[in-house]
């Protein structure tokens, strides 16, 4: 996590060695809505540092709780916000985000957009720094920006209006703050830490579910070919058993046939037997009536 105190003042890109140049702190509650003295409200601390002629920023560093951003101005008057830790679409943390560079039209917005970033607690306390830029330490700056000289002698008048009381009350409100600022970033750091492990937990899980699974599919797929093998073989041996069977029963219904058949030619010849005998008896008649006959007229 990068506290304000850590950003370095050269920084070399290529062949260019950016001069950075910091301003005093404006610190505050994210949730506050009027300034009170030294701290400051999110909206004034920007409007500040952005509105003012005296100091008039183009760039700026904000730190919330642990997480530090960079504000931009852009020559339209609108405001761009890098983020570079993870987030969502919509810039709430999140374990598998990514950097984000999000556009906001004002400095209300960007109050809302902060405030909606982040959830509301006890106390979240925000840092903000004004950024200036030089290229190869020259006087020249990035995007119009003011010279850091004037910032420090309209805070040196300030200090010099100031009484003995007020710059100790001022000193120990402000050891207070980083105190608390220090407790608080150390408390979402563990917060932090423990969502991390919770995460690394849950992806842990569902890698294992996954490779049960997978285990589960190949074993299911093993089962249903030892079962396509163990029919295939049954079928083979019923196979082998069944010629014989089969050559059985073909001789029994060619019996049974052969016997229907007998059956078939004994009715037959029974019917014709009948039909023969009922012939001669037919013809026996007839002979012995024309016998009669012939003894009538002999007689």
């Amino acid at each position: 996590y990068l506290l304000l105190t850590d950003v370095p003042e050269m920084v070399s890109v290529f062949d260019g060695i950016y001069c950075m140049q910091y301003g005093d702190p404006f610190a505050g509650d994210l949730f506050m809505a009027n300034t009170a003295l030294p701290y400051y409200s999110i909206e004034n601390a920007l409007n500040n540092l952005f509105m003012e002629t005296h100091l008039n920023y183009q760039h700026c560093m904000l730190t919330i709780g642990s997480n530090t951003v960079a504000i931009f101005k852009t020559c339209e008057g609108t405001f761009k916000v890098f983020d570079s830790h993870s987030r969502d679409l919509y810039g709430i943390p999140h374990p598998f985000g990514k950097c984000m560079l999000a556009s906001v039209d004002s400095i209300e917005s960007l109050v809302i957009y902060f405030q909606s970033t982040v959830p509301p607690g006890n106390e979240t306390p925000f840092e903000v720094k004004g950024v200036t830029v030089q290229l190869n330490c020259d006087i020249t700056q990035v995007s119009g920006l003011a010279s850091s000289e004037i910032a420090k002698e309209h805070v040196k008048q300030k200090c010099s209006e100031e009484t003995e009381s007020q710059k100790q009350s001022r000193l120990e409100n402000a050891r207070k703050y980083k105190k608390q600022s220090k407790q608080q970033r150390l408390k979402l750091r563990g917060k932090l830490d423990l969502k991390m492990l919770g995460s690394i937990e849950k992806l842990n899980e569902l890698q294992k579910l996954r490779l049960r699974n997978k285990l589960d599919l190949k074993m299911l797929g093993s089962i249903k070919k030892q079962n396509k093998l163990y029919k295939l073989r049954m079928r083979n041996k019923l196979d082998l058993k069944m010629p014989g069977s089969i050559e059985k029963q073909n001789k029994l219904q060619k019996l049974h046939m052969r016997n229907k058949l007998d059956l078939k030619m004994l009715v037959s010849i029974e019917k014709q037997n009948k039909l023969q005998k009922l012939k001669m008896l037919e013809i026996m008649k007839k002979e012995n009536e024309d016998r009669k006959l012939r003894l009538k007229s002999k007689l």
